[in-house]
């Protein structure tokens, strides 16, 4: 090389200075030369090392039928120092520890392929750049300046083209840059998915013998070397698309046929752009590089999920992203986003980063054509955040559980080995974990339970408080039908530790305050993560249920659980799309899909799941946001610069076998066949505000009526809806169908021309509801209640227009207001919802 050459004896410094340059021009010609003459390595059988699992793992799959080409320079100059340009080097620390993965071994060689380990064994500092030779075809002239721009950015031997051609593979090896052909080059595939393929599968192998490596496409352009400006504490760094960066945003979702439940939230994130990724050295992030080969280049006629939709920026977001669920795995990486304006600054706002900018193309990301799957168009939702209300798209979920049911699956071939939850406790260890048991008294009250009922170390835990007996009872009997024996209740005051005992349930006293005092449903839900964090410290897994749901199957012994990820939770959503997620055409291309419900889901005693619930029980007690909200923050949000990575794997469970109340009212309720052949493991009535009423009928449908069941008419009786077809009563929306009538009536805010709401008026319109005191009707139509602002007047009801009848309406609810039979000053208001009847009484003289 050309070190070597200036290492010559004292004879050749004594020549003159003109003998001495042309001799160094000449040596220059001889090397050139030689290496244009030698024939390029072909690569060894694959070595025939133990493989990681004898499942066909994503990583061992990518591994197969390779047989490549590649060339690598016989000896390298010295390394100079990396340029470390200034403003865009590694963030400092994040504020919170978080979990480190364990890197893989350059030492021995992991690969299974002995190319990849010659390869890997020759990378300075265990780090490549991989630059692809196709993703636009860019002509020889820009791969010869784009090499050359990166050769020089990176130290010597740190770069490798993965070439789609000979000519591509010519190029380099001229400019002295190593070359990789993979046996996919000749397949007569197109050369852009090829090309894709072949740098995720090369990387996956490089991270299994210990590199970190850096895949990029042919149209960024190297300025400096990108392993000095790389944080390196998480799996997979990449910039995302669009102008700026984005942890991910909720996003709302207004239905009004849905009437109290009209609200409902959605989570986005920026897609991820593949022209640039860094992944280092661990077993999650080999497993998504792979997987992510197997779904570009395919992983054999078995592979279920083979098929990508939609963009490759998509598809890795999806892999990065976008929770497992079914047989379809994850491998559970950490992520950070790196900085646009440094890595990618000639496509973003900051204009000319200084690491490396991207040349535009015609098609914004040169990007592999990737096919739809059938009845998927996520672009026909449009762009706005009420379009995903179109989405009814329920082929894959259906068909797995009339097929199969609500058992866990096998992972599909092909798909990502889950990474290894990192356990509070090991199988040898005891239980409950005795450090954490010594903590305080309420910890070992706790733990004097969880010897007693924890099943496996695991429990379903419901926290409640004394508003809500009748729902409590209801999912306690529930609990008993599905022989669900390791149910908790955690009672947040004496009144609920009496009932739950007295119903033979186990119960923990926990007796917490929400912030700001209140001990309504929202505020009462916030205190779930305190009570969390205790079980999960404890080395106890949670099935944590809000009462409002009904079970019908046993989940841990089914098993409807996983148990491969430190979270799996039920979703929002209502079908394929809006549970799993598609790429939203907003102005920032994003993957979308339903939040995930805080009032169901599995959380694993876990290192990660403990510091999430920490993080979730502080914000309760700093910020008013309702639990929802931070519980899919937690476990969505992108690690920014200066933020910790959260570092939880999680998974979404099926929404046909954990199902909201919107999937079930709205549609599997007419779906004929479905009802009929499928029974769900839970339902979770949050969707509707007649939660018990609705919890009855379900009851009901799925367990039966018994001597010993109350369903709100007696023990052993039928619900008061049964000979309405109980379930088939209600409406999808709000309400009993018989009561469309009553929330849709024409209504005249004020009451002009009432005799009734004159007097109301003349009274001074304060009143009490049910014995509650606080209600206001104000002349102009306002109406003040203890649970919120609303509206009342006059009603016109169909067919009785004569009738001197009001409205009150509040909190999504609709009232009929009229005389009561005992007279004034008593009056019966009747909720549209349900005909459930309260008395009003109003307070003469204000």
């Amino acid at each position: 090389d050309f070190h070597d050459v200036w290492q010559i004896d004292p004879l050749y410094m004594g020549l003159p200075l003109l003998a001495r340059l042309l001799f160094a021009v000449a040596a220059a010609l001889v090397l050139y030369a030689c290496s244009m003459l030698s024939s390029p390595a072909t690569a060894q059988e694959p070595r025939s090392s133990p493989r990681l699992s004898n499942t066909a793992t994503a990583a061992t799959a990518a591994a197969v039928d390779i047989t490549p080409e590649y060339w690598l320079p016989a000896s390298l100059p010295h390394a100079k120092p990396p340029q470390v340009v200034s403003g865009c080097g590694p963030a400092p620390g994040p504020r919170e520890q978080q979990t480190q993965r364990p890197r893989l071994p350059h030492t021995p060689c992991q690969a299974s392929d002995a190319v990849v380990c010659a390869i890997a064994a020759s990378a300075p500092g265990h780090s490549l750049l991989l630059l692809s030779s196709v993703l636009g075809q860019p002509a020889s002239s820009v791969l010869t300046e784009r090499l050359t721009a990166a050769k020089g950015a990176v130290s010597p031997g740190q770069l490798l083209l993965v070439a789609t051609t000979r000519e591509a593979a010519t190029v380099a090896q001229s400019l002295g840059v190593g070359w990789y052909l993979p046996r996919e080059a000749g397949s007569g595939a197109a050369p852009a998915r090829v090309s894709a393929g072949a740098l995720w599968r090369i990387g996956a192998q490089l991270l299994r013998a210990g590199c970190t490596v850096v895949l990029s496409t042919s149209r960024v352009r190297w300025a400096a070397s990108p392993f000095p400006h790389l944080s390196a504490d998480v799996d997979v760094e990449a910039a995302q698309l669009g102008s700026q960066m984005s942890r991910g945003s909720v996003v709302g979702v207004h239905d009004p046929p849905m009437g109290w439940s009209a609200y409902g939230q959605s989570m986005a994130c920026p897609m991820l752009d593949p022209a640039v990724v860094a992944l280092h050295p661990t077993a999650p992030a080999a497993e998504l590089a792979a997987q992510l080969a197997n779904r570009l280049l395919g992983c054999g006629a078995d592979c279920e999920r083979s098929r990508p939709s939609g963009s490759l920026a998509f598809l890795l977001t999806q892999l990065v992203h976008q929770p497992a669920h079914d047989g379809d795995t994850r491998a559970g990486v950490s992520m950070r986003v790196l900085r646009r304006d440094c890595l990618l600054g000639g496509r973003g706002l900051f204009g000319g980063g200084h690491v490396a900018t991207a040349a535009a193309s015609r098609d914004e990301e040169a990007e592999v054509a990737l096919e739809q799957r059938a009845g998927v168009d996520a672009a026909a939702m449009g762009p706005g955040p009420n379009d995903i209300l179109r989405s009814a798209l329920f082929s894959e979920a259906r068909e797995a559980v009339l097929e199969r049911g609500c058992r866990a699956q096998p992972r599909d071939e092909g798909s990502a080995a889950p990474r290894p939850l990192n356990d509070i406790l090991q199988p040898g260890d005891a239980f409950p974990k005795p450090s954490a048991c010594a903590a305080d008294e309420n910890m070992r009250a706790l733990c004097e339970l969880l010897k007693e009922a924890a099943i496996g170390r695991e429990v379903l835990a419901a926290v409640s408080n004394k508003n809500i007996f009748a729902m409590l009872g209801t999912f306690l009997v529930g609990c008993a039908r599905a022989n669900i024996s390791n149910a908790v209740v955690v009672a947040l005051d004496d009144a609920t530790a009496q009932f739950a005992r007295g119903k033979g349930a186990h119960t923990y006293v926990r007796k917490l305050v929400a912030r700001g005092g209140s001990t309504d449903n929202h505020a009462t839900s916030g205190l779930k993560f305190a009570v969390l964090h205790e079980f999960l410290s404890a080395g106890c897994s949670v099935l944590l249920s809000d009462v409002d749901v009904l079970w019908m199957q046993n989940p841990f012994t089914l098993p409807s659980l996983y148990r491969d990820a430190d979270v799996e939770g039920m979703t929002d959503g209502w079908d394929d799309l809006t549970a799993y997620g598609y790429e939203w055409p907003s102005h920032t291309r994003s993957l979308r899909l339903g939040a995930r419900n805080s009032g169901l889901f599995y959380v694993r005693a876990t290192v990660e799941a403990v510091r999430m619930m920490a993080r979730l029980k502080g914000r309760m007690q700093r910020e008013a946001v309702w639990d929802q909200t931070a519980y899919n923050e937690e476990m969505w949000w992108a690690a920014l610069p200066r933020e910790p990575a959260h570092g939880i794997a999680a998974r979404v469970m099926n929404y046909l076998c954990h199902m909201n109340s919107k999937t079930f009212f709205r549609y599997m309720r007419e779906d004929d066949q479905l009802l009929a052949r499928h029974r769900p493991v839970s339902l979770h009535i949050n969707y509707h505000p007649e939660k018990l009423p609705r919890m009855e009928d379900a009851f009901a449908r799925y367990h039966g009526a018994a001597p010993d069941v109350d369903l709100g008419n007696g023990l052993g009786r039928p619900t008061k809806r049964a000979a309405q077809g109980g379930i088939h009563a209600w409406h999808w929306g709000v309400g009993l169908k018989a009561g469309k009538w009553c929330r849709e009536a024409p209504r005249v805010r004020g009451a002009p021309g009432s005799a009734l709401g004159g007097r109301l008026v003349a009274a001074g319109g304060r009143a009490t509801w049910s014995g509650i005191s606080g209600l206001h009707f104000h002349a102009g139509g306002a109406l003040d209640t203890p649970w919120g602002s609303g509206s009342w007047g006059t009603l016109k009801k169909p067919g009785a227009e004569h009738e001197d009848v009001l409205f009150a309406d509040f909190i999504g609810q609709q009232h009929v207001v009229g005389p009561h039979a005992d007279g004034w000053p008593r009056l019966t208001s009747t909720r549209c919802a349900d005909f459930e009847n309260v008395t009003v009484v109003v307070h003469e003289g204000g």
